[in-house]
């Protein structure tokens, strides 16, 4: 059993919630899933990657653990590992331009890129790298970061249908509906460390034709 706590987030998806287990006293965050059927084929294809990635227990710290899942009045909910603010929230703390220096973005990048490497030996795309999707484990150390949010993630081998990436993050490949693979994370990753340099997007966009005008122009 599980007491709510407060709401975390919400989104498209459903909600998160910041519960306690009442049996040991574990703080958890648990995503509630809307019962629509699309929201629960995705939650359901979701499960199936974290199960995946629970299965690594010699790399269990680098993914975002699931400990449980379970139906609640049509919702699906997954139980996770509670952690701390994302990168956007603490550069929206941030007064002016944020930045960071570069130890620091070294150390983050270090510890995504250790992620992103597991996942492209099990040859799982994640989809969505983006500062919101990256979170602290805790507000006092800023390097110690973890990857989350598989709500879109998929197999190598499951790619037939069309990845939609956050327009900012978003691939060339995925611009021009080519064929993709794992090589989608870096680029998203590389816009990401960009980003955390410059205080701002490298490509601030919600359109493809524009993005793409600024991919050729940053690129030559």
């Amino acid at each position: 059993m599980y007491e709510i706590l407060e709401l975390m987030g919400q989104g498209t998806f459903g909600q998160v919630v910041k519960c306690r287990n009442t049996t040991t006293g574990e703080l958890v965050a648990i995503k509630v899933i809307k019962r629509q059927p699309s929201f629960h084929i995705q939650g359901q294809k979701e499960m199936s990657i974290l199960c995946i990635l629970r299965e690594r227990l010699d790399e269990s710290d680098r993914f975002l653990q699931l400990r449980d899942h379970f139906l609640f009045r049509g919702h699906l909910c997954a139980v996770f590992e509670l952690l701390s603010i994302s990168l956007h929230k603490l550069f929206s703390l941030q007064p002016g331009k944020p930045c960071m220096a570069i130890t620091d973005i070294q150390m983050i990048a270090f510890n995504i890129l250790q992620t992103l490497a597991l996942l492209k030996e099990m040859k799982i795309i994640h989809t969505d790298l983006k500062p919101d999707n990256i979170l602290l484990k805790s507000k006092e150390n800023v390097h110690d970061v973890k990857l989350i949010d598989y709500g879109s993630a998929l197999l190598e081998s499951d790619n037939s249908n069309y990845c939609i990436q956050t327009a900012y993050y978003r691939s060339p490949e995925v611009i021009l509906r080519a064929p993709f693979n794992c090589a989608i994370d870096m680029w998203s990753f590389g816009c990401f460390i960009a980003e955390l340099f410059l205080g701002e997007p490298l490509f601030p966009s919600g359109k493809e034709t524009t993005l793409m005008q600024m991919m050729v122009k940053a690129l030559q």
